[in-house]
């Protein structure tokens, strides 16, 4: 025997007495700069993490874990600078960026990469420690030709505790000066709790 079943073509709302065809939301996530302090079981939220960009993400309460506020969709924060920097430090320094202020503790899956011009044969990278940190946080790159170009990417998931300002770091480990440009990170939230 088939299960009984409702199959539904077009719905009609009338709003105001003007009739309205399709299907029309009734409820729509506030958009918030904070998140709120005693949410219910299924709360939505949509967080505004760079409303001057145009970036906001769409967050749900399931009230499990040290970060309560889960990330179902928005796009990354995304920072960049073109130009160019040379370096030939064998231990990680901060260029001219880029850099990021993340205000929501929790966590986030991080995107560094880079493109590297080489003076001689060597290695490079570019990452955000967080915490202790280690070179598993970093995109890398190698080459055997001086001169030539690359382009990186590395991601990984980190956990920030607190509020805090990432700042990529770059280092060359056999000291051969290393030209970083189109350096970009994006960062984008796992699950995050009120700051």
């Amino acid at each position: 025997m088939v299960p009984p079943f409702v199959v539904v073509n077009y719905i009609i709302k009338w709003s105001d007495d003007v009739p309205r065809g399709g299907m029309t939301a009734s409820w729509t996530p506030p958009i918030v700069t904070t998140l709120p302090v005693s949410p219910s079981f299924g709360d939505q939220v949509t967080y505004a993490a760079d409303a001057a960009n145009g970036v906001y993400w769409l967050l749900q309460y399931d009230a499990s874990g040290t970060y309560p506020w889960k990330f179902i969709g928005g796009p990354p924060l995304v920072d960049v600078v073109a130009g160019g920097s040379a370096t030939a430090s064998a231990s990680y320094v901060a260029l001219s960026g880029p850099t990021r202020s993340i205000v929501l503790p929790g966590d986030y899956d991080i995107s560094a990469s880079f493109s590297a011009s080489y003076a001689g044969n060597g290695a490079a990278a570019m990452g955000v420690q967080i915490g202790a940190g280690s070179d598993e946080d970093y995109a890398w790159g190698i080459t055997a030709s001086p001169g030539y170009n690359t382009t990186h990417v590395g991601t990984y998931r980190k956990t920030v505790s607190t509020a805090v300002t990432l700042t990529s770091k770059v280092k060359s480990p056999q000291s051969v000066s290393v030209t970083f440009f189109e350096r970009v990170l994006r960062t984008t939230p796992v699950r995050v709790k009120a700051a």
